[in-house]
């Protein structure tokens, strides 16, 4: 028994006639016929009464056409809430992006350039980023490693080299590489615990030998360069967001002055691939696509910058 089964006897309950039933349901009289005699005999009972003047409802009949008509109802109005939310998807994006320090960057751009698109960020405290990708929650992920799963596809899109924030009274010149190491003793400033960028600053911390002594735990951006400027630390910064320090003076943001120093950092290099997890051969939709290739283009006009402002070592 389907859906369409249901609709049949529904029409034909209403119209009490085969003709007339299988005219307004553009069905020939045989055809319609025995799709009745089917369902009855999977339900064992005895729906119409057929005679020749046409057919009419049994109690059984009567009962069954009320449930068939509450299904269809029910069926009719999941099928218009799925059609609106396909309508709704076409002009949304659902992603995952590990990159909080440039992404509200990313994001006020694009929503200039297309208002209408909605972005929207899904989080789950169940499942992974990966598993929602998989499933189909998320177009596609921006982060720093590519995901181990066959049918996920990376895409990287920019090197970027982590720097090292520090004050401007140190006794060094904005650029001048340094050994991390000479800074084992300094107080350090990083993110939540939690956070992919930290666990990548306490490794870059253990290749140079040491573990690193964290005064603060901080989530944006601006908190950790007013610490630094303060003098409560020094804090690893990615390149495309040093670079944006530098060619945009802070004063225009209406941040007052922020005088900081970035060093480069020769031993260890500290550097990570930015790049998008995606399912191989997905179509995304014409939204999702914008939002893609507007990622793309962002990180490569940044790698251009980055490799202006500081050469590769």
């Amino acid at each position: 028994m389907d859906i369409q089964q249901l609709r049949y006897f529904t029409v034909l309950a209403t119209t009490g006639n085969f003709t007339r039933a299988s005219t307004e349901l553009h069905l020939t009289q045989p055809a319609l016929s025995k799709s009745i005699s089917a369902m009855e005999a999977e339900l064992g009972l005895e729906l119409l009464a057929r005679t020749k003047k046409g057919a009419t409802l049994t109690e059984c009949g009567k009962e069954f056409c009320r449930f068939a008509q509450s299904v269809l109802t029910e069926y009719d109005h999941t099928c218009q809430r799925m059609m609106e939310i396909r309508e709704n998807r076409k002009n949304a994006v659902n992603l995952t992006v590990t990159l909080p320090e440039i992404f509200v960057q990313i994001l006020e751009g694009f929503h200039h350039r297309h208002p209408d698109i909605q972005v929207r960020l899904p989080a789950s405290s169940t499942i992974s980023a990966q598993e929602m990708l998989a499933l189909g929650s998320l177009d596609f992920v921006v982060n720093t490693a590519p995901m181990k799963d066959e049918r996920i596809e990376w895409q990287p899109l920019m090197q970027d080299e982590y720097l090292l924030m520090v004050p401007e009274d140190m006794p060094f010149t904005t650029g001048q590489a340094i050994d991390l190491s000479m800074f084992r003793e300094e107080p350090f400033i990083m993110p939540q615990s939690e956070s992919e960028s930290r666990r990548q600053m306490e490794f870059f911390c253990s290749l140079a030998g040491f573990t690193p002594n964290i005064a603060f735990e901080v989530t944006e951006n601006e908190m950790t360069r007013k610490l630094v400027q303060f003098g409560y630390g020094v804090a690893f910064i990615p390149g495309v967001s040093a670079v944006n320090t530098i060619e945009i003076p802070p004063e225009s943001e209406g941040l007052g002055k922020v005088s900081v120093k970035f060093l480069r950092i020769r031993n260890p290099i500290c550097y990570r691939t930015i790049g998008i997890n995606r399912i191989k051969n997905q179509k995304l939709s014409t939204s999702a696509d914008l939002l893609l290739n507007y990622f793309i283009d962002f990180f490569q006009t940044a790698q251009q910058r980055s490799d202006r402002v500081f050469p590769p070592l």
